[in-house]
């Protein structure tokens, strides 16, 4: 992924960009496989987790939710996480 050489010259797309992949850097074990976007749900950010192309590694992300949230927290990226196979939810998981 490239950006632009001048800081003002980037969109909010690229930061956005650079945030989600500042956060794959620092999510524990985080698969390379599994796709991470955010979307806007009602007024809350969610991130969401999708582990269509990885499902093997479902069950350990399941469990690492609460410490995913956090960093999300740090970065302000999201109130929420969901964990999907595709389009289907199999976790959600809501910051306090």
């Amino acid at each position: 992924m490239t950006f632009p050489a001048h800081p003002l010259s980037c969109s909010s797309r690229h930061l956005e960009q650079a945030v989600l992949a500042r956060y794959r850097q620092l999510a524990p074990e985080f698969p390379p496989d599994c796709r991470l976007h955010r979307e806007i749900w009602n007024r809350s950010t969610v991130l969401c987790l999708d582990c269509g192309d990885c499902p093997q590694s479902l069950g350990r992300l399941q469990t690492q939710l609460a410490d995913l949230l956090a960093l999300a927290a740090r970065f302000h990226l999201a109130q929420a996480i969901s964990l999907r196979l595709g389009q289907k939810a199999v976790a959600w998981q809501t910051a306090p």
